[in-house]
């Protein structure tokens, strides 16, 4: 027996232990507290943020507390509105994982709060999965019933979540850099 190794003999607590080090290891809001640090928004006249996924509420909560006064006004897609929301924040509930009207809502008021940047503004953007059904703007032509479609025919047929995204990308003014894009001229 090796004296080095820890022995476990009640297996469900060790379960237990190694499931809540896992899940304390991927907290999305410890992640933006650690990341997102006062020098990244210094100098910026306004900082905005976006966002989407499943892990949304938690990482817009932890960004707005590290920001105060300095956020002017966010918008972010998630799957259930909470009850609280930061101040200057609004939610949306969008879909997951078939876009929904509300991901096109989302992906609406996020354009619009985009258009609103300079160059001297910084855009936030906090994407969890679950982002690329949750926060939508399909490319002129296409409908929202277009990209349920295609998401449905998707998921039906095995494609792999790389494979849908690549897709994805190709059908949404949001997404392969779109959301950059409108973002511009902002950091």
């Amino acid at each position: 027996m090796n004296r080095l190794a820890p022995t476990f003999d009640d297996h469900r607590a060790h379960l237990a232990a190694m499931r809540s080090a896992a899940l304390e290891a991927a907290n999305p809001a410890d992640a933006v507290r650690h990341y997102l640090q006062p020098a990244d928004f210094a100098g910026a006249e306004k900082v905005y943020l976006v966002g989407a996924g499943k892990a949304g509420v938690a990482m817009t909560q932890a960004a707005a507390e590290l920001l105060g006064d300095r956020l002017a006004v966010g918008v972010v897609a998630v799957p259930r509105v909470p009850d609280h929301a930061p101040e200057r924040v609004t939610f949306v509930e969008g879909g997951h994982p078939e876009p929904t009207p509300g991901s096109v809502t989302a992906g609406r008021a996020v354009e619009a709060l985009l258009s609103l940047v300079t160059g001297r503004d910084l855009v936030i953007a906090l994407i969890s999965g679950g982002g690329s059904a949750l926060l939508e703007l399909p490319r002129p032509g296409l409908t929202l019933a277009d990209l349920q479609e295609t998401t449905l025919l998707l998921l039906r047929s095995g494609a792999t979540i790389q494979e849908m995204n690549l897709l994805r990308s190709r059908l949404s003014q949001l997404k392969a850099g779109g959301l950059a894009r409108l973002a511009h001229p902002a950091r």
